[in-house]
């Protein structure tokens, strides 16, 4: 409610750190002097579908620097190994959910690190392949493999870590596996990668 500056979070949502972000999310609308101030012609009827997907990008970035505190996570990463135990540690002292912390960690990380979301279950009739949603990467895993075109639907071959796909959303647990990527010089780089599923994505960590 823009008027009485109130934001109100569908009781539904039970999972605080998706909380915490929606209402700070609402908050960063308010505080971007651009967003308060439309032009004449405009009202939330009205906005251009391409501004107003500006505008809920603006609020995602800025939901994320209010929860991570910026710089403050940012140096608190680089105190951890890089696994799944550290970002559900981590999304449990900051109050954010596992799914952005799993996104700030990837991208601020001084390792190289890549992370991606597959959907819950496979695609298409075949067992072994997965959807991907998105990938993050940091800047030591751009520098090492470049951008890395990840496709649409991942496969064991040549990404081992999917077949056990079915296994981290079982078993609950963080399961581990080692695949090969070719590096920018097109060498083999051996990679250790966990999977693991929060019942709603699963979530490849390098």
């Amino acid at each position: 409610d823009r008027k009485a500056r109130e934001a109100h979070v569908d009781p539904s949502i039970q999972n605080t750190g998706r909380v915490n972000f929606k209402k700070l999310h609402e908050v960063s609308h308010d505080i971007y002097p651009w967003q308060q101030a439309l032009g004449f012609a405009d009202d939330d009827a009205t906005l251009a579908p391409n501004i107003k997907d500006l505008f809920e990008q603006e609020a995602n970035i800025g939901a994320s620097n209010l929860l991570f505190q910026l710089d403050y996570f940012d140096d608190l990463v680089d105190q951890y190994k890089i696994g799944h135990a550290a970002i559900l540690e981590l999304a449990t002292n900051i109050g954010a959910s596992g799914h952005a912390t799993f996104r700030r960690f990837v991208s601020v990380h001084k390792g190289v690190v890549a992370g991606v979301v597959l959907d819950l279950s496979p695609c298409g009739v075949d067992a072994v392949a997965y959807r991907r949603n998105e990938v993050e990467t940091s800047k030591g895993w751009r520098e090492q493999f470049g951008a890395s075109f990840w496709p649409r639907v991942l496969r064991p071959e040549p990404y081992a870590f999917v077949s056990l796909a079915a296994h981290a959303r079982s078993s609950g647990n963080v399961v581990a596996t080692d695949f090969s990527l070719p590096n920018l010089r097109n060498d083999m780089v051996p990679l250790h990668v966990e999977l693991f599923c929060n019942q709603h994505k699963i979530f490849g960590l390098r």
